[in-house]
């Protein structure tokens, strides 16, 4: 592990020597990249990021942190860290290796560091496909179920779309085989993976209801696609993380559709408390727009809706709590759990609408302009499991100092539920959290 950090770290040094040694233009910069020929058709590039976050939780009923009962809390954490190296050595051949983790925090001390996240290679096997294997993010499904976290329209992305998230997969991530490609108005995407192993004792507990949880067996293989037609420009197909905003710079008008299916990767208990396996299958439509309102430094739209059918089998439901503040729970907890839980994922129905609003661009030297872009989102879904649907609502502004640094104001609205007649929670009130976050990027 030393090892690989400190080749690495050169890696690093190295190519940020060479890349401050070429010219910059100071208003649209280059892309860390060392040039290995002339024509520039080899390369090799370096990519990080961070994001920073001061927040405000209000806690669900029942959390605890050091023994003692918490209503609210203040904390700081860093929510992301991104280090990466890519590059193309021949014409046809590329890779990346991307180090990270998520959610450093007060509770988490000194159990974290950064570890290999994604380690694939690809090869352009014509215009229109490329092929690659090994680490990575590429899955079907839907736009928003691999989003780039750096280019978010809101203040962090949104839970319900990842759904396997840490289960058996490594924050989005898995092994397997895709590919990728665009044709005419087409971009197109597919993968075959094999899913980590379920070890978590939560998502494997099969309680006596019937409910369905994640199976303890060896995992097969999981196919998802997803597929959307370009009305306007074309987006750049490389990368597997999808951007949330691109602040007007281009005319984008897609619509997509796509699934994920894994056989028996779901168990539950019959009447005669035998365990019995179901497939896991999700289907999803989308459409994605982002588009300046003039020809010149102007305000610009962007929007994005999708509607998911999940199908983890019956009743699935999964809290999550992102960047959790809670530690522990104690009396009077809540069926959402510690924190900042709220029900996220589960079979059913998914609808969710988010729009953000960018202002013009304001010079605010010789060679750095700043922008605010204001965003709103809902998600409703209708659970299973749930007595009532649950409706999360989020808000917020991002500041865009140049193209390296980002601050957002962000407030989430969430629901609590518990179970207050029959077996079926239902929301009995709702709690809100506010994030400051400072996000900086160098691509």
């Amino acid at each position: 592990m030393t090892m690989k950090r400190t080749l690495v770290v050169s890696l690093f040094l190295s190519l940020s020597f060479n890349l401050f040694s070429q010219e910059i233009n100071q208003e649209k910069p280059q892309k860390l990249r060392y040039y290995l020929t002339s024509d520039k058709s080899s390369f090799v590039g370096i990519k990080a990021s961070a994001q920073v976050w001061a927040r405000y939780t209000e806690m669900n009923p029942g959390t605890m942190i050091g023994g003692e009962p918490q209503t609210t809390s203040f904390d700081f954490s860093l929510r992301r860290v991104r280090l990466g190296v890519y590059g193309q050595l021949a014409s046809r051949w590329s890779f990346e290796i991307q180090m990270g983790e998520n959610n450093f925090n007060n509770l988490t001390n000194y159990s974290k560091s950064l570890r290999v996240l994604d380690a694939h290679i690809s090869y352009k096997v014509a215009d229109f496909i490329t092929l690659g294997a090994g680490k990575s993010g590429w899955t079907g499904l839907a736009r928003c179920t691999v989003p780039s976290s750096a280019n978010a329209l809101e203040v962090d992305i949104p839970m319900f779309s990842l759904a396997t998230v840490n289960i058996s997969d490594d924050i989005l991530r898995k092994m397997g085989v895709f590919g990728f490609g665009s044709w005419a108005h087409w971009s197109y995407r597919f993968a075959v993976v094999k899913p980590f192993t379920v070890t978590s004792s939560s998502a494997l507990e099969l309680s006596p209801e019937g409910y369905t949880n994640f199976s303890d067996r060896d995992p097969r293989l999981q196919t998802s696609g997803y597929a959307s037609y370009n009305f306007l420009d074309a987006e750049n197909t490389g990368s597997p993380f999808n951007r949330g905003t691109y602040l007007g710079t281009k005319r984008i008008l897609n619509l997509g559709a796509g699934f994920m299916h894994q056989p028996e990767a779901m168990a539950y208990l019959d009447a005669e408390g035998e365990t019995n396996y179901t497939d896991m299958t999700h289907f999803a439509a989308d459409l994605f727009l982002d588009m300046p309102l003039c020809k010149r430094n102007c305000s610009a739209i962007t929007l994005y809706a999708a509607y998911f059918i999940y199908d983890f089998g019956n009743g699935y439901i999964r809290n999550i709590g992102a960047n959790n503040p809670g530690q522990a729970l104690g009396e009077e907890a809540s069926f959402n759990g510690k924190g900042n839980a709220f029900p996220a994922i589960g079979t059913g129905r998914v609808g969710y609408v988010k729009m953000g609003y960018a202002l013009p661009e304001r010079k605010t030297s010789s060679h750095t302009t700043s922008r605010y872009q204001l965003y709103a989102a809902v998600q409703h879904a209708d659970y299973e499991r749930l007595g009532t649907p649950m409706n999360l609502y989020e808000g917020g502004v991002n500041y865009y100092i140049n193209q390296y640094t980002k601050f957002t104001l962000g407030y989430q609205n969430r629901p609590v539920f518990d179970i207050v007649a029959g077996n079926k929670p239902e929301e009995v009130d709702r709690k809100g959290m506010w994030v400051v976050q400072w996000q900086i990027k160098v691509f």
